[in-house]
């Protein structure tokens, strides 16, 4: 039993050094860390049956510093500009708290593949508040001066892409 502890442990220890290789990293305790993204305040709680088990990521708020789950999180902004751009989009091809890396588990997965899965949602979401934001600046001055045709402002709008099937 010993022997199987110190390879799962020198596994949480290859995982964050490759971590530590794309981000800041500040250990709590052995099985919790905190990463700084970009973006993000990341924590990451590694679960005692780490590598069969998927870790939990969540997202700190940076303000109250409270703590959600990455695909909670995504799936609530992602899924706002989806219901503000009924029409104009088709749906996504699969559901975000359905379909993550967490779900389809594997040992061979990584720890960075979880939070590279979390800037890849990040990407999405940026890609679909752009084109709201662009779909309201377009109508909005449109209403104003009444220059532009709703034709003219659907292909501008072909130029911004954003890509539906994650």
């Amino acid at each position: 039993m010993a022997s199987m502890l110190s390879k799962c442990q020198l596994r949480i220890q290859r995982d964050m050094d490759m971590v530590r290789g794309y981000y800041p990293v500040h250990e709590e305790s052995p099985f919790e860390y905190h990463v700084f993204e970009d973006h993000h305040h990341l924590k990451i709680v590694i679960p005692t049956n780490y590598p069969f088990h998927c870790i939990m990521l969540n997202v700190v708020n940076k303000v109250t510093h409270e703590e959600s789950s990455y695909v909670e999180v995504y799936k609530r902004l992602i899924g706002y500009y989806y219901h503000h751009l009924r029409g104009d989009l088709p749906s996504p091809g699969h559901c975000i708290c359905c379909n993550h890396i967490g779900i389809n588990w594997s040992p061979h997965n990584r720890m960075i593949n979880v939070i590279k899965e979390l800037v890849r949602y990040h990407e999405w979401w940026k890609a679909l508040r752009t084109y709201y934001y662009a779909k309201e600046l377009l109508t909005h001055n449109n209403d104003l001066n009444n220059n532009i045709n709703n034709d003219t402002i659907q292909y501008i709008l072909t130029f911004l892409n954003v890509d539906i099937c994650f």
